[in-house]
């Protein structure tokens, strides 16, 4: 007789009596970097066998034999049944021999082997035997299971075992809850769960079977108002003949079928000013489980980018940006759960440019907008922009444009004008471009000093009295002139006057003999 039983309820952070690789999806969903394959196992002899030797009583050996691709291996012997683990021990160099003890005087036992070979991968090979005294308890292996994370259909397969291939028997399948499982309850269930009486809610499950062999499937999505988000245990019963059970424990199972929730804080809008920007997406969450980050970048130049080094960290929760153009930065964020569902986000910001400003400099002088430079005669004359500034990544990436009366010399930071270019009063604009296409200019106006074409050079060499009739005009110099004349005569006549007036004034005993 073969028949099944499905019981709901849920177990958390329970381990396997087998050792098993850690495991995640393999519904169709987005497999994670962190996550690993699903467990499976094959029996022994692709790269293992095992010998058993009954050493009298409960002693027995084991001599493994394994395929020289073997790169190291763990062997183990279990008691299904007591779910408990006889022996385990690394292969290491030649040791091929162990020695283990029953647990009792009987065992539905397991031999597992895992293995590395050399191309890096694992596997699982095992191996049943009955040893002890009958009668014996049948029991399930579980070959493959669907991964530690579901959201669409849980799968196991695996294959039961009795100790007499005639031997029939009842198969059942359960999941139980951390609060049954505490209070003791999940045990109680599985004990009754062959027991027609008992009243458990069920759920529409596929049984297939293949001889032994048999696979499970479970739609938890079709059947989330009963088996809802949370982590379980998935238990497989049997029961013989003979009415022994035994209930053969999985690894948990995360039953994940709701989306992340996924937020990104962050400025709607700066300037090229602000320096280094961060997007925050660490307030995104999974009620379950962690949570793997995606960032694309969207630049206002419409270039679709990831992150490139150091602007994300290790976890990926947090980008740091330095906007390096203005416009609109797009950032998305796509978050993802160990079970593959997902959500996504995006956040604007717009960078406002900052426009640069340009400065020219001649010979360590700088020359303001719309102002006259005399140059020193010379070969050549070099004018310098290096002083003209802007903010960010603008500032490395300036565009310079030179122009020499309207007509465009250079395009370097700096730039040589020669003396055979200079035939008088001549108009020198510098232009400073940015990469968002924003600029500033600076004009001025260049000639010779003493030139015949300089202006002040003219005023200097006339006369000093065309200078004042320039200043002051030709009628005030001439009264001017006038004036000076006439307090010049006022001046010689009144010394003259003084002189006379000293000379009748000087006493008679000053100017004769003493008589």
């Amino acid at each position: 007789m073969r028949g099944w039983i499905a019981v709901c309820g849920v177990v958390l952070l329970l381990f396997p009596v087998i050792p098993q690789l850690p495991s995640h999806d393999s519904d169709g969903s987005e497999t994670l970097a962190s996550q690993d394959p699903s467990f499976a196992m094959v029996e022994m002899g692709e790269l293992a066998n095992v010998t058993v030797t009954h050493e009298g009583g409960v002693e027995y050996s084991i001599v493994l034999n394994l395929d020289t691709s073997v790169e190291s291996a763990l062997l183990g012997v279990s008691d299904v049944v007591r779910q408990v683990t006889l022996v385990e021990v690394d292969i290491v160099d030649d040791v091929t021999r162990v020695n283990f003890s029953l647990n009792g005087t009987s065992c539905s036992c397991l031999y597992w082997v895992y293995i590395q070979i050399a191309t890096g991968e694992y596997l699982y090979e095992y191996r049943v035997e009955f040893l002890g005294t009958s009668p014996h308890t049948p029991f399930a292996v579980i070959t493959e299971d669907g991964g530690r994370y579901v959201r669409n259909v849980l799968a196991i397969e695996g294959e039961v075992f009795t100790a007499d291939e005639n031997e029939t028997f009842e198969a059942g399948f359960s999941l139980c809850t951390s609060e049954s499982f505490l209070s003791g309850t999940c045990a109680t269930m599985l004990e009754g769960i062959f027991n027609p009486m008992q009243d458990y809610a069920t759920v529409p499950m596929q049984w297939d079977w293949d001889g032994n062999k048999f696979s499970i499937t479970l739609s938890v999505v079709d059947n989330n108002d009963v088996v809802k988000d949370g982590i379980y245990i998935p238990y497989i019963s049997i029961r013989g003949d003979n009415l022994l059970s035994s209930h053969t424990k999985l690894s948990p199972v995360t039953i994940d079928t709701t989306e992340p929730e996924v937020i990104i804080i962050g400025p709607e809008a700066i300037d090229e000013q602000s320096g280094a920007v961060i997007l925050d997406g660490s307030h995104s969450a999974d009620t379950i489980t962690d949570i793997h980050f995606s960032w694309v970048i969207t630049e206002p130049s419409g270039a679709v980018r990831g992150p490139v080094e150091n602007e994300t960290g290790f976890v990926g929760n947090f980008l740091y940006i330095i906007p390096n153009q203005a416009g609109v930065w797009q950032f998305t964020l796509t978050v993802t759960d160990y079970a593959g569902n997902r959500n996504t986000t995006t956040h604007n910001m717009t960078v406002t440019n900052i426009v640069p400003a340009a400065v020219i400099y001649i010979g360590g002088v700088p020359a303001e907008n719309g102002t006259m430079h005399r140059l020193p005669k010379n070969d050549n004359w070099t004018f310098s922009a290096e002083h003209s500034t802007d903010v960010g990544d603008d500032a490395d990436n300036l565009i310079y444009i030179w122009s020499f009366d309207g007509e465009e010399v250079c395009t370097e930071v700096t730039c040589i004008i020669p003396y055979a270019s200079m035939s008088g009063i001549h108009e020198m604009k510098l232009e400073v471009r940015d990469d968002d296409a924003a600029s500033d200019s600076v004009t001025i106006e260049v000639v010779i000093f003493g030139s015949s074409s300089d202006p002040w050079s003219e005023q200097v060499e006339s006369s000093a009295f065309s200078g004042m009739i320039d200043k002051f005009g030709i009628v005030s110099i001439s009264l001017g002139m006038i004036i000076l004349v006439l307090a010049s005569t006022l001046t010689i006549w009144t010394i003259g006057g003084r002189r006379k007036v000293a000379t009748q004034e000087i006493p008679k005993w000053q100017s004769g003999k003493n008589t």
